[in-house]
């Protein structure tokens, strides 16, 4: 982390701007806050959270506007897409969002396309949990989803939905997500707390 002298925030060397809703928090980097008043008033985003120059920018969506992707992309100010199908929420998964898009793999595998397509060259990955439930395990073909539609990584927390973010982890999933995913990189998620629980997951 580091301290950013013109914004008085710390900063890290990639920021990770998380879903909020059902759109983004947009960040403004420098000489861009005219454009970026614009495309919040367009779209009716939240405000920006702050300015940005240097670092890699992650952006993390809950939905997908393909339009507004393309947008960020165009204007540089994105360098990475992260596509959450892992909020397990139930006011999100009742209504058919978050951890509960990978029960339906077509819509799955057609977002996952818009969001590559829109994205050009910009790297889209996505998260998801094992499954709704117990009964219900989609991580196995959500990676395969993932992996053919043109993702460059994908990410396992290894929990089912019903889990929210009690028990332990099932660290044994991400080995066997990674043996049906082989060319795209496969992110272990869930119970990690030091350096020691990464190794151990490992």
């Amino acid at each position: 982390l580091r301290l950013s002298s013109s914004l008085q925030i710390w900063t890290a060397n990639l920021l990770a701007n998380h879903f909020r809703r059902r759109v983004p928090l947009i960040v403004a980097r420098p000489g861009h806050k005219a454009a970026h008043d614009d495309l919040r008033r367009q779209y009716d985003l939240p405000t920006f959270i702050g300015c940005w120059s240097g670092q890699p920018l992650d952006q993390q969506f809950s939905g997908l506007l393909p339009h507004l992707v393309r947008r960020l992309v165009g204007e540089g100010r994105i360098d990475h897409l992260d596509l959450n199908f892992g909020c397990p929420v139930r006011k999100v998964t009742r209504k058919g969002g978050g951890a509960a898009i990978p029960a339906h793999p077509r819509l799955l595998a057609s977002i996952i396309r818009a969001a590559v397509q829109a994205a050009g060259g910009v790297p889209v990955t996505t998260k998801f949990r094992m499954g709704i439930d117990d009964g219900h395990l989609t991580h196995l073909e959500s990676g395969r989803i993932s992996e053919s539609e043109g993702c460059a990584a994908v990410t396992l927390h290894a929990r089912t939905a019903a889990q929210l973010y009690d028990g332990s982890a099932r660290w044994h999933a991400i080995g066997e997500l990674k043996e049906e995913v082989s060319s795209i990189p496969v992110i272990g998620n869930g119970d990690i707390w030091v350096a020691e629980d990464a190794l151990r997951m490992v």
